[in-house]
């Protein structure tokens, strides 16, 4: 059974309207929190992490999440949510979203690929990704051919559309063959 996230339901639903000129990220913050009616916690080095990242922007008929997007991109930041009202607010580095980022367990069974193989290529798109720095440990079983991944939900979501564009059954070719015995007594008797 997989655990789902909550959804974030704001107080008030009414699209907001920002003008910020070189504004705190954590005063945009606040701004959108008194505006939603949405709480706010911070991770203790977020205060540090957000004092160099001033925010500009003058944008208007913003959701809470279209609003809370584009802070915590201006201010490279993410958050996670707690429950319906509150936020958790933290920088986006590989270290925090390792510690704070909620993790999935997920065994797929192949149909027609080889473990080992389909384990060589999820760790270079795990490589390749942004997200790459997120971990990402996947153990492949070859007698039961199942590879088991553990990673982010977002993360395993792209592994299983790896996963199945990459377990299709081999090619193969088919040669016809066909074996016909030719008698020549015949062509011999009546001639050409």
């Amino acid at each position: 059974r997989q655990q789902t996230v909550p959804d974030l339901n704001p107080a008030s639903p009414t699209p907001l309207k920002m003008v910020m000129n070189e504004l705190s990220p954590i005063d945009a913050l606040s701004f959108i929190a008194a505006s939603a009616g949405i709480n706010i916690v911070y991770e203790p080095t977020y205060k540090q992490h957000a004092q160099n990242k001033p925010i500009t922007l003058n944008v208007s008929d913003l959701s809470l999440q279209e609003a809370l997007n584009l802070v915590m991109t201006m201010s490279q930041s993410w958050y996670k949510v707690i429950n319906s009202r509150t936020i958790f607010v933290m920088p986006d580095t590989p270290q925090m979203r390792q510690k704070y980022e909620e993790q999935v367990v997920r065994t797929f069974y192949l149909s027609h690929a080889d473990a080992t193989e389909v384990n060589q290529i999820v760790s270079q798109v795990g490589r390749l990704s942004q997200a790459g720095a997120a971990q990402i440990v996947s153990l492949p079983n070859k007698t039961a051919n199942t590879l088991t991944v553990r990673a982010s939900a977002a993360i395993v979501n792209i592994i299983e559309k790896v996963i199945l564009a990459n377990d299709r059954p081999r090619a193969e070719i088919v040669v016809d063959v066909e074996i016909l015995e030719v008698s020549r007594n015949r062509a011999k008797q009546l001639g050409l």
